[in-house]
């Protein structure tokens, strides 16, 4: 974890698990279709 700047660690953080629950979200979907 990028421990320099507090936003910019956290700004990329929800941005890398948000990509990463979207792109789960959407291959589950995808299975279930």
């Amino acid at each position: 974890i990028i421990n320099s700047d507090s936003f910019t660690a956290r700004f990329f953080g929800n941005t890398f698990w948000l990509v990463g629950v979207a792109y789960y979200v959407y291959i589950t979907f995808l299975g279930y279709t």
